[in-house]
């Protein structure tokens, strides 16, 4: 574990770009597959849905970084990749890696629960359910206590990073991946600032292109062309960002030693 460069974390995304490329359709295919999944999940019980896909999701994410380590040893991505950790002992220690991302998120939405106090709770929840938009300064300070409470989740879940492939691809117990993780993101924490804003400028780039090309192009309903652009664009971003997750872990520990199952 060495002591990374802040512009490792611009690595991170360029060689997770490059990575997408070398078969975009299959690990299209993949990703695609893997929403689906995760939306499966959700839609089960709502409630019990969302907790399910926070619990599951160190399995899937790190199912989907053996696909893109498939690639990377010159393999090809397969949709079966994504069940590759559903097995024992691994299976176990991943859902427990789950329960904490279960808990970054709650500790994440009592923050934003705190910031907003409970008049503009109260007020969201009228709005809601009388069906009507809410009052501007209300709705700025919402979103504040939002990203506020993501922010905080973020922050949360970023000492866990690499504990996920850690478990799965060095056989480690539950308690050593999250001490290795945690200490190889202090040790990375200017990459990961670098990392964290070069991605929100990425988005922002193709926010304001989309919306640049959807100026001159004569619509009738703007709203459903932004969708219709920005979504698929979004959903390329997102691939290439779990993509780059897998080239992060490459770079603090080496590719794994063995070929991921699949």
């Amino acid at each position: 574990m060495e002591r990374l460069p802040a512009i490792s974390g611009w690595l991170w995304i360029r060689d997770g770009f490059a990575l997408w490329r070398r078969q975009p359709a299959e690990l299209s295919l993949v990703f695609m597959l893997y929403i689906a999944l995760n939306l499966a999940l959700a839609a089960v019980i709502p409630p019990i849905g969302s907790i399910m896909v926070l619990l599951l999701g160190p399995m899937l994410t790190t199912a989907f970084m053996s696909t893109c380590a498939q690639v990377d040893a010159g393999g090809h991505a397969h949709p079966k990749q994504l069940f590759a950790y559903f097995r024992r002992p691994v299976l176990g220690r991943l859902i427990l890696l789950g329960f904490c991302y279960v808990l970054a998120c709650l500790l994440g939405g009592v923050i934003a629960s705190s910031f907003a106090g409970p008049d503009l709770m109260e007020a969201t929840m009228k709005s809601n359910s009388a069906g009507v938009a809410m009052e501007p300064v209300a709705a700025m300070k919402l979103m504040e206590a939002l990203a506020l409470g993501s922010g905080a989740s973020l922050l949360l879940a970023i000492p866990l990073w690499f504990a996920a492939p850690l478990i799965a691809w060095q056989e480690m117990g539950f308690a050593k991946a999250v001490f290795f993780s945690f200490f190889s993101a202090l040790r990375a924490y200017k990459s990961f600032v670098v990392y964290l804003l070069a991605w929100i400028l990425i988005h922002l780039l193709v926010v304001i292109n989309v919306a640049a090309i959807l100026s001159v192009l004569p619509l009738s309903s703007p709203v459903v062309g932004m969708a219709a652009l920005l979504i698929p664009c979004l959903l390329v971003l997102t691939m290439i960002r779990y993509c780059s997750y897998y080239s992060s872990y490459v770079q603090v520990f080496g590719k794994p030693a063995t070929t991921p199952p699949g």
